[in-house]
């Protein structure tokens, strides 16, 4: 599955980033910038047909985590984080999605 995303960030900086992932757990490449947590790396696994589970790494070590749910009508999907910014401050965000 290839995601990309565009953007700005809270700070008015540009997000632009993509990866390419099996959701098999293990590590891909982020390339962009603006990446969550500073993160260069990705793994997904599938936990259910509706729930996703996230690993994210800066060179090697693991900066944050995420749980994607679907809901049962598919409408809505609800992203669910937590880790470290650049300075080490603990980050946590919870995204909701609706489909258009």
């Amino acid at each position: 599955m290839k995601y990309s995303f565009e953007g700005t960030g809270a700070d008015g900086s540009a997000l632009s980033y993509s990866f390419t992932v099996k959701y098999d757990g293990k590590d891909a490449p982020i390339t962009g910038s603006g990446m969550p947590y500073g993160a260069d790396q990705i793994a997904i696994k599938r936990i259910t047909s509706h729930k996703y589970s996230a690993t994210l790494k800066k060179d090697g070590k693991i900066v944050g985590t995420s749980t994607s749910v679907i809901s049962s009508d598919g409408k809505t999907i609800t992203l669910s984080g937590k880790g470290t910014d650049a300075k080490g401050k603990a980050v946590n965000s919870t995204q909701v999605y609706d489909k258009q």
